[in-house]
């Protein structure tokens, strides 16, 4: 198991105890545990048996009971019906194909934040001029239409009396 790996120790009693939050864990919250990506690792509390697989095969039985996620019947029975080959076929499937199926997901989120970038710089791109033109027009209905033409009437205006006064001062 990979270092780092969280560890719960497993009593007598069928109790989970996880060291490191000193507390009780359920089934439930080891099962979130590994949705979250951690690793985990439970061994029995007084031999150090590494009970992991029985712990998560118990955490599909659970499942199966409550019928969150049930696995289809005709795949249980084969299962049972075929035995320890069965189990080693299909671990030696799974284990093969794992990981191209995690080769194939991490090259997929990397092309998908390529094109978030790309989009985003392309967004950018898009939006400068919209932006500009926007910035030059105001919303219609709240008066700022006509305060900026007020305030261009007022500028002008200005320019036309500051011109004036350069040419006063020209002529003296």
């Amino acid at each position: 198991m990979a270092a780092g790996a969280v560890t719960i120790k497993k009593y007598s009693n069928r109790k989970l105890y996880d060291p490191g939050q000193s507390r009780y864990v359920t089934l439930e919250e080891i099962a979130e545990m590994v949705r979250q990506g951690k690793a985990i690792r439970v061994v029995d509390a007084d031999t150090e048996e590494d009970l992991t697989s029985v712990t998560l095969a118990q955490i599909l039985l659970e499942r199966e009971k409550q019928k969150r996620h049930p696995l289809p019947v005709e795949f249980l029975r084969q299962l049972v019906q075929y035995g320890e080959a069965m189990q080693l076929a299909l671990q030696e499937a799974v284990a093969s194909n794992w990981e191209a199926l995690r080769k194939a997901q991490r090259e997929g989120e990397k092309q998908l934040q390529e094109l978030a970038k790309a989009g985003g710089k392309m967004a950018e791109g898009w939006l400068a001029p919209v932006e500009s033109l926007w910035r030059g027009v105001a919303p219609r209905g709240t008066g700022e239409g006509d305060r900026t033409a007020a305030l261009k009437a007022e500028v002008e205006a200005l320019k036309a009396r500051l011109r004036e006064l350069e040419e006063k001062l020209s002529r003296t």
